[in-house]
């Protein structure tokens, strides 16, 4: 049961008065953002982040999709922000680690591919889990201005991000949406958001990727012993 100082709390999170609160990113931060993100592509390819980096914020690429694109999932709502950017700790690895997985994202078609085969797609694709995020990150300020500012990187990937299937969505993650919906760009057109009801969104999956290319949770048929990433980064 839900305290009441914890939904006085949620209902001010929602609200358009937190909302004036919390500044977005100024189009000077989301440019600049970019403009580092860009110039810094030729290290993000071959940096090797700390191991607690990646062991905290890991992402996998799963498969491929039915059309040859290299198919991430990043678990999202997992990721201990609040706890990291507290400490106040190598923020700026944190800052370039998650700068290379949007390279990754942007340049996976170009990267990887199934074994055997030459590239067969310029594009990327895949699932952001929201499982699990909560007010414990929506509500700590400096956090939730790291993660405006990276979900502007999204504006950087536009053309090479095919489509993103976001699951999991509650009403913390889906009000963090809209919030950040000035800086994503054209790239929400190419998202499709579901809530927490595994028979909605599972369907949408298995349209897009076959069942022996995603585990099980995401409706696959392999479980977690069973179930070979093409590649593991964490």
């Amino acid at each position: 049961m839900l305290t009441i100082p914890y939904i006085i709390c949620y209902t001010f999170i929602l609200s358009s008065d937190y909302y004036s609160a919390t500044a977005l990113p100024a189009s000077s931060e989301v440019s600049e953002t970019i403009q580092v993100f860009k110039t810094s592509e030729k290290t993000l390819d071959k940096w090797v982040p700390p191991k607690n980096i990646s062991k905290l914020f890991p992402y996998y690429i799963s498969g491929f999709d039915f059309d040859s694109r290299p198919f991430f999932v990043v678990e999202i709502g997992k990721w201990p922000f609040r706890d990291f950017i507290e400490k106040g700790k190598d923020l700026e690895v944190l800052d370039k680690y998650v700068q290379q997985m949007f390279y990754r994202f942007e340049y996976g078609g170009k990267i990887y591919s199934r074994p055997g085969e030459e590239n067969q797609s310029d594009e990327s694709a895949g699932i952001l889990d929201w499982e699990g995020f909560s007010l414990v990150d929506y509500a700590h300020s400096p956090t939730l201005k790291f993660l405006l500012k990276h979900f502007a990187s999204f504006q950087k990937i536009q053309d090479s991000h095919a489509y993103g299937l976001w699951i999991n969505v509650n009403a913390v993650a889906r009000s963090f949406i809209n919030l950040a919906t000035p800086v994503l760009g054209n790239v929400l057109e190419r998202i499709e958001i579901y809530g927490t009801q595994k028979s909605r969104w599972i369907p949408k999956v298995l349209r897009r990727i076959d069942k022996d290319e995603i585990p099980s949770w995401y409706g696959g048929t392999k479980d977690s012993k069973e179930f070979q990433p093409v590649a593991i980064f964490g």
